[in-house]
């Protein structure tokens, strides 16, 4: 997760072993954001990829003005 880190226990380690080598390595987020409405986002991972989502004006998801970014999106 942006805020935590993963939860899942295979990735736990990975996680936990890539921030043993850097100590740097801290959560991206302190805390995450709402959308522009006052909305909570929404995350998923699906097979190595992402998609963060909005529910967009009307404060719903699954209507014509979600607003959806992901990885698999061509930029």
């Amino acid at each position: 997760m942006l805020v935590d880190g993963p939860t899942e226990a295979k990735a736990i380690a990975k996680w936990q072993t890539i921030k043993a080598r850097k100590k740097w390595l801290v959560p991206i987020l302190d805390e995450v954001p709402q959308d522009p409405w006052g909305n909570d986002f929404v995350y998923k991972v699906v097979r190595e990829q992402f998609e963060i989502r909005s529910a967009g004006f009307d404060g719903q998801h699954g209507t014509s003005d979600d607003l959806v970014v992901g990885s698999s999106d061509p930029y």
